[in-house]
C-alpha cells in the first residue's frame, strides 16, 4: 500500500486529503502546525451544503513523523512557508519517491538545492487543482471548483516522464507535465492577478480608508485590469526570451482577441464564488491599512512575482510594471517590519 503524506492542513491541504483518502490502495497521512492530537480523521468536502467526497487521513502531531516511512510527500502550505518545511524534512525525505510541491512557484528549484535534497524525484505545480475553503479545521473544507487542467513540471527534466505517471496515478486531475520548471516557474495565476489588485489598490488616487472590507473580486476595478494586462505582456515577452511553448504558459496577451480593461473588470467580477474575498487588510489607529504578513502578500508577490523578476533579470528581459510592484512590495515591508 503506498503511504502519501501531506504537510499542510489548510484547505488544499484538506481537499487533498480527502481525495486520496477515499481510496482503499492509499495510507494517507496529514501533518499541520495547528493539529495537537494524532489519530484517525474522517474528513468531507461540501460543495454547498450536499457533501460531495469523504476520505480518512491519520492526523500527525509532528511533521518528521509524518514523512518518515512516506512513499509519497505533498507541500500544500504557501509557498513563502515552503522554505520551513523543507528544512524539517530534509533529514528524513531520503527514502521518499516522489516529493510535490502543491504550489511550485517561487524558488522551490533552489531550495531543494540549498536543503541538499535529492534523493526523490521533485516536481511543482503551477497552480491548485482544487479551489477549496475551510469550513470547519480538521473535519469539513467547501469545494468551490476544481481546475479543467493544470501544469506540472519537473525539477530535473530527465524526470518528467517519471513525474508524469506518478501525477497520473496518485491525482485524479487532468495534469499535463511541461518539458523543464520555467513553464511551472512563469505562472500566469495568482502571481499576477493578485499583486496586480493590491498594487491598484495602492496607488489609487482616493485610497479606501472606511470601515467596509473591500472585495478582492467582487469590488475589481479597471485600473487593477490595465496592470494585470501589463503583466500578462510582460511575461508573454518573458516566455518567448526563455523559448516557452505556449502551451504550457497561456497569458491574456495569447487571446484571439485581447480584453479591454472594462471587459477583463466584468469578467473578473463574474466570479460568483469567490465575491466573499476581501482585500488582506487590519484595522489600526481608526483606519484600515494592508495585512502585509498575510500569505497573498507573501505568496504572490514575495515569491511568485518576485522569482519571475528574477527570471526576467537573468534573461536581461525588462518587466517594468512587474519590478515596479516588487519593489513598491520590498520597500513597504522593510519600512514595517515584515
Amino acid at each position: 500500500m503506498m503511504r502519501v503524506a501531506a504537510l499542510g492542513s489548510g484547505s488544499s491541504g484538506h481537499a487533498l486529503a480527502v481525495f486520496l483518502g477515499a481510496r482503499p490502495d492509499l495510507r494517507v497521512g496529514i501533518w499541520g502546525r495547528r493539529w495537537r492530537l494524532s489519530g484517525m480523521r474522517n474528513l468531507i468536502c461540501f460543495h454547498g451544503d450536499v457533501a460531495c467526497f469523504a476520505g480518512r487521513a491519520i492526523a500527525e502531531g509532528e511533521i518528521r513523523r509524518a514523512v518518515q516511512g512516506s512513499d509519497v510527500v505533498i507541500i500544500t502550505v504557501p509557498t513563502h512557508a515552503r522554505d520551513q518545511i523543507l528544512q524539517e524534512i530534509a533529514q528524513d525525505i531520503g527514502s521518499c519517491s516522489f516529493l510535490l510541491s502543491w504550489e511550485g512557484t517561487g524558488p522551490f528549484r533552489e531550495s531543494l538545492s540549498e536543503f541538499s535534497i535529492e534523493g526523490p524525484i521533485c516536481a511543482g505545480l503551477q497552480r491548485s487543482p482544487i479551489v477549496a475553503r475551510l469550513r470547519i479545521r480538521g473535519r469539513s473544507c467547501d469545494l468551490l471548483g476544481i481546475r479543467g487542467s493544470v501544469v506540472a513540471a519537473a525539477i530535473k527534466p530527465g524526470d518528467r516522464k517519471v513525474a508524469q505517471e506518478f501525477l497520473t496515478a496518485l491525482l485524479p486531475f487532468n495534469i499535463a507535465v511541461a518539458p523543464s520548471y520555467e513553464y511551472v516557474a512563469v505562472s500566469p495565476g495568482n502571481p499576477l492577478i493578485h499583486p496586480a489588485r493590491l498594487f491598484s489598490i495602492a496607488h489609487a488616487a482616493k485610497p479606501d480608508n472606511s470601515d467596509r472590507r473591500t472585495r478582492f473580486y467582487a469590488d475589481w476595478n479597471d485600473s487593477a485590469s490595465e496592470i494585470l494586462l501589463d503583466l500578462h505582456r510582460e511575461v508573454k515577452t518573458l516566455r518567448r526570451a526563455l523559448r516557452l511553448s505556449d502551451q504550457f504558459v497561456r497569458t491574456l496577451a495569447d487571446r484571439t482577441s485581447q480584453p479591454t480593461p472594462q471587459e477583463l473588470t466584468a469578467e473578473i467580477r463574474s466570479e460568483v464564488k469567490l465575491s466573499d474575498v476581501a482585500v488582506p487588510m487590519v484595522r489600526s489607529g481608526g483606519r484600515h491599512s494592508f495585512d502585509w504578513d498575510h500569505r497573498i502578500f507573501r505568496e504572490d508577490i514575495g515569491e511568485g512575482l518576485s522569482y519571475i523578476v528574477t527570471l526576467a533579470k537573468r534573461a536581461k528581459i525588462p518587466m517594468p510594471t512587474a519590478e515596479a510592484i516588487v519593489d513598491w512590495y520590498t520597500s513597504a515591508t522593510i519600512k514595517t517590519g515584515y
